[in-house]
């Protein structure tokens, strides 16, 4: 999690600091902007989105590639406007504690197996392909499958549950159990980010 100093820049711009790992997952926002930039490695290129709204496509070139030291900015008021201070987060692959990946959509109530390496604790995605909103997923409202629990990035109703918004939270992943197009439309690409319940990477002994 980084705040940066206040931007005095109008053009592009590198927000430098030591990674030592390269960024595959962060969002920036500004203090007096509208939206929250995302960037997700598994997009093509330079593609960034919106956590803000269900914008799966917004356009591109605004977020570089990250490297292991620095984030290359583009030419935006939204992440590098003149005078104005931005907060960035960002995360890194990690094993056995996070994983950022992308999954093929069936349409079908028997829906993709995603490998993470360990039992989520929280997982979130959205569609690269339609309009569905961001949906997010954890073990603390649901503490056993079918998991139907879900919130919405996007959107202001608070918590919800739907039969066709429905997934399993397994040992090294999870599965999706839905047929609606914020899980599993047939052949869309979906991006995800899921976080572990327990952190065996790098646990300390006791």
């Amino acid at each position: 999690i980084r705040r940066p100093p206040r931007s005095t820049l109008s053009s592009s711009s590198a927000a430098s600091d030591v990674y030592k790992r390269q960024p595959q997952w962060l969002f920036i926002k500004g203090q007096n902007t509208d939206h929250w930039f995302a960037y997700h490695s598994h997009r093509a290129g330079t593609e960034h989105y919106y956590l803000n709204n269900n914008n799966s496509s917004p356009g591109s070139g605004i977020i570089t590639t990250p490297t292991s030291t620095h984030v290359q900015l583009g030419n935006d008021g939204g992440i590098c406007g003149n005078g104005t201070r931005y907060a960035m987060f960002a995360w890194a692959q990690v094993d056995g504690f996070s994983r950022m990946g992308k999954y093929i959509g069936n349409g079908n109530s028997d829906g993709p197996f995603v490998y993470c390496g360990f039992r989520p604790a929280m997982i979130f995605m959205t569609s690269r392909n339609n309009g569905g909103s961001w949906a997010l997923y954890d073990t603390t409202r649901d503490v056993e499958n079918e998991t139907d629990h879900y919130l919405h990035f996007n959107e202001t109703q608070g918590d919800g549950s739907h039969s066709s918004l429905k997934m399993d939270i397994l040992s090294n992943g999870f599965k999706v159990r839905a047929t609606h197009q914020h899980l599993n439309n047939d052949g869309d690409v979906y991006h995800y980010v899921a976080f572990a319940e327990s952190h065996i990477k790098y646990a300390n002994a006791r």
